[in-house]
């Protein structure tokens, strides 16, 4: 009874010099028809206070036990890369609703955020390159190469198969790293990303390490059952002491009893 609605609200992320979509949608459940005044805001960041933009739509009359939608586009085109914060306020019969959302404006770019760089001497090492898209469409192909050096020398190339990126998505690029024939020391590692026509790279410290030392269990192995033999040897010596002295009894008891 009265007055009552429920809404949603969504704004889709962007590339650079696009304009933003939103979507707005409200349900009038109560049994009076009802004024909602809506008005988005866009702030510089999620811990920031100054305002992108600020748009005050108009006010939507909605009938008791309908809905309406409300669709439209921000003038976004000249926000640089980032994040943005957005607050969606409606004001309805004295109260107010809002939503947060975050607005992601994206760049044709890539970010290396992480990489394998610990290694085992003497043998092929799988090495991840962990990248994530800052852009808001799909990215194809990407792959990279890493050139391994020691004082300004190559020892070692290697290529990852491609792959492809969603937006915004992050994804791990595997290569294999040849340290068979390395010393266990620290190199140098030059990381170039291939993304469709661009690339970046990274140059990072990565280690070789000797390799773990295997244990040999067999010593161990043939002290235990060499100390168990002698244990058994020991209990069967004191069996057959014990049941000869029960003979010995046995005998001397019964040299009594005829006598």
């Amino acid at each position: 009874p009265g007055k009552y609605i429920e809404s949603t609200f969504e704004i889709f992320n962007i590339n650079e010099h696009e304009n933003a979509s939103y979507e707005l949608s409200i349900d009038n459940l109560g049994t009076e028809p009802v004024s909602v005044d809506p008005k988005i805001v866009i702030y510089e960041d999620s811990f920031s206070e100054k305002v992108r933009l600020d748009k005050i739509l108009e006010t939507v009359s909605i009938e008791t036990k309908s809905s309406t939608k409300i669709e439209g586009t921000l003038d976004t085109s000249l926000f640089p890369a980032g994040t943005y914060n957005v607050t969606t306020t409606l004001y309805h019969y004295g109260n107010i609703t809002e939503f947060e959302r975050i607005l992601l404006v994206g760049q044709r770019a890539l970010e290396i955020k992480d990489y394998d760089h610990q290694f085992i001497q003497g043998k092929i090492n799988p090495f991840n390159i962990l990248v994530q898209s800052k852009w808001n469409s799909e990215m194809t192909p990407v792959y990279a190469r890493v050139t391994i050096t020691d004082n300004g020398a190559v020892v070692g190339e290697f290529r990852t198969v491609s792959n492809s990126l969603e937006p915004w998505g992050a994804k791990s690029l595997m290569g294999f790293f040849d340290a068979e024939n390395l010393e266990s020391k620290r190199y140098l590692a030059n990381i170039f990303v291939h993304y469709e026509d661009l690339s970046i790279n990274k140059l990072v410290a990565i280690y070789v390490n000797d390799p773990p030392m295997s244990f040999d269990y067999r010593p161990i192995i043939i002290s235990s059952l060499s100390v168990f033999g002698i244990f058994l040897v020991i209990i069967l010596v004191l069996l057959i002491k014990r049941v000869n002295q029960l003979k010995s009894r046995l005998r001397g008891a019964k040299n009594e009893k005829g006598k």
